[in-house]
């Protein structure tokens, strides 16, 4: 209970701090003022619990007067809840209206009207320490709560985002037929043959290309404001991915996609490809011995996009909650215009969310892009040159 241990405390002074004000049995009333006052018989028990605590600590048990009246408030309280016939719910009632800062103050003020300012001073004091209280638990449970994010979102999403990528039958060595990167895999398969034609075109899922205009008329005024007018403009579609179609020896066609413009060889060309699925990461000119590496490598390397959005709303989620349980709670009333200063926040933890996820899909896409030039592409692109040699000398034999 809030009165009794703070009163017990208030018996010895504080430094610095005027003593509490005495108080004599003659101050409270008797057991039947009490019950009289309140007529409900959960607030009659704990208004006589609260007064029998505050007059053993604030008016001694020695006078005769301070012993009579507890006995009277001893003998009501047996009377309201007897020991073998407890009511379980009167106990519950009581108890937590005993414990409430604001009923013990609304007793002082209605039975003690000397000790009410002294009361609801203490009170006020006692709930301005527990609103701290809970500020001080809801700045730490937000702190932890922002810190797991952004320390387990990358965990989750490199992982989560990273599905085994399986492709078609693979022709080449067990050892190199499915590639191994930072927490994702992917199968790779083999095909050579030769060149049939190159077809450009546009994949509205793929970053850059695109319906644009070009040409047009710029015509600038006295004022010297420039304005484009669409007269003598065309509207174009720019390519971004390029299929190569070829065919094998058995006859059999097919087409393996890159990035636009990336790999071109003269019609009927000898060439060969190390793909997943129909997305080729390395192209090989059998008569011009470099294998080319395409950007298929970094698009297939990417945390894909569905985990980047959730990733970005789960940063800036957790930047909302640490902006409402950390700097709004220490806006001052005062300075109302401290306000002001949430929006900008708010702006922030937008760009902020975004530049992290950003971040995060450039750090794994570069350190898969390294794994696989370091560990990877050597072996295939020796895989590449003996293979090609062999067919190479085969039919010159032919």
């Amino acid at each position: 209970m809030l009165l009794a241990p703070v009163i017990s405390r208030a018996q010895v002074p504080a430094r610095g701090k005027s003593p509490s004000t005495p108080m004599k049995a003659e101050d409270f009333p008797t057991a039947a003022a009490v019950e009289f006052t309140y007529s409900d018989p959960a607030q009659r028990l704990a208004a006589l619990q609260v007064l029998l605590d505050l007059l053993e600590f604030r008016a001694g048990t020695k006078a005769p007067l301070a012993i009579e009246r507890q006995n009277d408030y001893r003998r009501a309280i047996t009377r309201l809840d007897p020991p073998r016939g407890a009511n379980v719910d009167l106990e519950v009632a009581a108890r937590k209206l005993k414990s409430d800062l604001s009923f013990q103050s609304a007793v002082a003020a209605l039975l003690l009207p000397g000790y009410a300012p002294e009361a609801a001073r203490k009170a006020a004091i006692a709930n301005g320490a527990a609103a701290e209280e809970r500020r001080d638990t809801l700045f730490r449970l937000s702190s932890v709560t922002v810190a797991i994010i952004v320390l387990l979102l990358p965990t989750v999403m490199v992982f989560a985002g990273s599905r085994v990528t399986r492709g078609s039958a693979s022709s080449l060595p067990p050892e190199l037929s499915r590639v191994h990167v930072l927490s994702k895999s992917y199968d790779l398969n083999f095909e050579m043959g030769r060149a049939v034609d190159y077809r450009s075109y546009y994949d509205p899922k793929r970053p850059r290309g695109g319906p644009r205009t070009i040409g047009g008329t710029t015509v600038t005024n006295m004022a010297g404001d420039t304005q484009s007018t669409e007269y003598g403009a065309k509207r174009v579609v720019i390519p971004n991915r390029t299929a190569c179609l070829y065919e094998t020896r058995a006859g059999v066609s097919g087409e393996r996609l890159i990035g636009a413009h990336e790999f071109y060889t003269d019609k009927d060309a000898k060439v060969a490809y190390i793909s997943c699925g129909s997305d080729a990461l390395l192209c090989y000119d059998v008569a011009n011995k470099p294998a080319v590496e395409t950007s298929e490598i970094a698009w297939m390397h990417r945390i894909p996009g569905v985990w980047l959005w959730l990733g970005s709303n789960a940063v800036g989620i957790g930047g909302l909650v640490a902006i409402y349980f950390l700097v709004i709670p220490g806006i001052s009333e005062v300075h109302p215009l401290q306000g002001a200063t949430i929006v900008p926040l708010m702006l922030l933890n937008a760009i902020t969310s975004t530049f992290y996820i950003w971040g995060l899909n450039a750090a794994v896409k570069g350190i898969r892009n390294r794994q696989f030039r370091q560990q990877w592409q050597p072996r295939l692109e020796s895989f590449l040159n003996e293979n090609t040699q062999a067919r190479r000398e085969s039919t010159n034999r032919s």
